[in-house]
């Protein structure tokens, strides 16, 4: 089943890497992808939008970057800031957001800290993996899909925004279906990694609840924000991508009411198989008490004991047990207790 491979890893700021830049510059009419080795290399084109997106930053690039794009220091920090609660953050010509992007891949869940940079004509995007959930805006812009080349940097800000939700939908469906296998699982019979499953399961839920709350929030955040690089229009599909996170948020507490169910289950399941062992285990012991207390009675070493003398006293001992045996069986079968 799924969930028995699926478990939570973080990436952090130390990457097995070097820093990566790639540029994705377009207007209405053309559209220019390249992979920069410096942001010396990096022109800036009136009237295109430009996104550069950098994985694994180091401190140096950041404050190249910083310097490139004349971003506030806060920015600037921003393994420091990638470290604290995902948050919004507005300067005079720019904002950063930061947002725990969730990705699955190969049944692991893959989450890290993304922080996102808007200005005039710019878009900056900070990850710390190879691994994110743009390439539905990248196909987008190749393909001039809808009004992403004929708009600005805040619409591509949002197409972004709104990528990273689109993930925590496929990652809420594939939790779903995670655990509904494993209640499967639970009805089928006695399986000796159900407990453990449902604690992997716990842990992605509790992941995908404390990652998709600030999202929440940080969107939250946006529409109240009066700034003047978020034109009306943006604002009105930034409302979209608010309730989108709204109703995850819903579906991450009914994510953690599933799994209760599910662990309320497995005790319930638990409890009846140990008493249905109990109950034979204990008919077993009711057969043998009466037998118990004759062989007690006839293995005492008094002298006199009549029935020791008796021709059929061997035959009549084995035909008493045959009927306590017998009216027993009889009883316990008339009330059902087995």
């Amino acid at each position: 089943m799924k969930s028995a491979k699926k478990k939570v890893k973080h990436t952090g700021q130390s990457s097995a890497f070097p820093p990566e830049l790639h540029l994705t510059r377009y207007c209405e009419a053309q559209v220019e992808e390249l992979k920069i080795n410096t942001l010396d290399e990096l022109t800036l084109k009136e009237g295109w939008v430009h996104w550069v997106n950098i994985v694994a930053p180091d401190k140096a690039l950041l404050l190249e970057l910083a310097k490139r794009f004349e971003l506030h220091p806060l920015a600037r920090d921003y393994s420091d800031v990638a470290g604290k609660r995902p948050a919004l953050y507005e300067f005079d010509n720019h904002m950063l957001v930061t947002a725990r992007t969730i990705t699955l891949e190969n049944s692991v869940l893959r989450s890290e800290i993304m922080g996102l940079v808007i200005g005039p004509g710019y878009v900056l995007t900070l990850q710390e993996d190879r691994n994110d959930p743009f390439d539905s805006v990248r196909n987008r812009i190749r393909e001039k899909i809808g009004w992403i080349r004929m708009r600005g940097s805040d619409h591509l800000f949002y197409r972004l925004l709104d990528a990273i939700t689109e993930e925590y939908f496929l990652v809420a469906e594939h939790q779903d279906d995670d655990a509904e296998s494993l209640m499967d699982t639970l009805e089928a019979g006695e399986n000796p990694e159900v407990p453990a499953e449902i604690r992997q399961l716990r842990q992605s839920a509790v992941e995908f609840r404390k990652a998709v709350t600030p999202l929440r929030d940080v969107l939250a955040a946006l529409l109240k924000s009066d700034a003047k690089l978020l034109t009306n229009p943006v604002r009105v599909f930034l409302r979209d991508v608010h309730q989108q996170s709204i109703q995850l948020v819903e579906v991450a507490q009914a994510h953690m009411d599933q799994i209760k169910e599910i662990q309320d289950r497995h005790h319930l399941l638990v409890n009846e198989r140990m008493n249905a062992t109990i109950k034979v285990l204990t008919v077993v012991t009711a057969f043998f008490i009466p037998l118990t207390f004759l062989v007690g009675v006839y293995g005492m070493n008094f002298d006199h004991m009549p029935e020791l003398s008796w021709d059929l006293g061997y035959p009549l001992f084995w035909l008493a047990t045959l009927l306590i045996t017998g009216g027993m069986y009889w009883m316990f079968k008339r009330k059902k207790w087995f």
